[in-house]
C-alpha cells in the first residue's frame, strides 16, 4: 500500500526594511510582506515555495517532523 505523510519544516522569513527602531522595523516587514506562493517545478507542483518580494529572504534549512499519514489513492 500507498501512503502520504504529512509533515512540515520551519522556513525562517528575514525582511529587510529602513526603519527608526525595532518596533517600526518589525510594523514595516508586516505591512511589506507580500506572503509565500507555491510555484510548479522539479516535475510537478508543489515542491517549491518563494516570493516575488526582493527584500525578503527564505530560509528552509531544519528538520522535518512528520505528523500524519494516509492511504494514497493513487
Amino acid at each position: 500500500m500507498k501512503f502520504r505523510v504529512y509533515g512540515f519544516v520551519p522556513v525562517g522569513i528575514t525582511v529587510e526594511v529602513d526603519a527608526e527602531d525595532e518596533s517600526e522595523a518589525i510594523d514595516m516587514a508586516y505591512e511589506s510582506f507580500g506572503g509565500l506562493h507555491g510555484y510548479a517545478g522539479n516535475g510537478g507542483t508543489g515542491k517549491l515555495i518563494g516570493t516575488s518580494d526582493r527584500n525578503v529572504f527564505l530560509d528552509s534549512d531544519g528538520e522535518v517532523e512528520f505528523t500524519e499519514a494516509e492511504r494514497a489513492t493513487s
